[in-house]
């Protein structure tokens, strides 16, 4: 090969590299529920899951465990006699925001985190003159 020949083929293979970053870096994270892992979450708002900070087993698509992070939440669980089948798996969550902005709602908004796409945010208000039909979770630690 000459050396123009291969000058022709280092500059496509460049352009042809940066056109697949592009398509990849424009593309959101697409995150699948692992079978096994566990998540801190902070319910914020609403009226269907508790309101505080938990520790969250999931188990073969199941939640399996919870702990309450906090004295607050310790007494919300004994008052309510939350069971971890009370609580979501962030499947659960990302389903709930993905319903609610398919179906219209006011809000709904989702923050993930850059590395591995699952949820770290999610904010969802089916409307607005509405009160407690929203849902506010913050995940403030996830480990697959």
């Amino acid at each position: 090969m000459t050396r123009r020949t291969l000058l022709v083929l280092a500059s496509g293979a460049a352009m042809l590299a940066a056109v697949f970053w592009a398509i990849a870096a424009s593309k959101p994270l697409t995150w699948v529920e692992p079978p096994a892992y566990d998540y801190s979450v902070r319910f914020r708002c609403g009226m269907e899951f508790p309101p505080g900070q938990y520790t969250v087993t999931v188990a073969g698509g199941a939640v399996s465990g919870v702990v309450a992070d906090d004295a607050f939440s310790q007494e919300v669980m004994r008052v309510r006699k939350l069971r971890p089948e009370n609580l979501p798996t962030l499947g659960d969550l990302d389903e709930i925001y993905r319903k609610a902005r398919d179906h219209g709602a006011d809000v709904a908004t989702i923050s993930r985190d850059h590395a591995d796409g699952h949820p770290t945010r999610i904010r969802v208000d089916y409307r607005d003159e509405f009160l407690d039909d929203e849902y506010c979770f913050d995940i403030v630690r996830y480990r697959a």
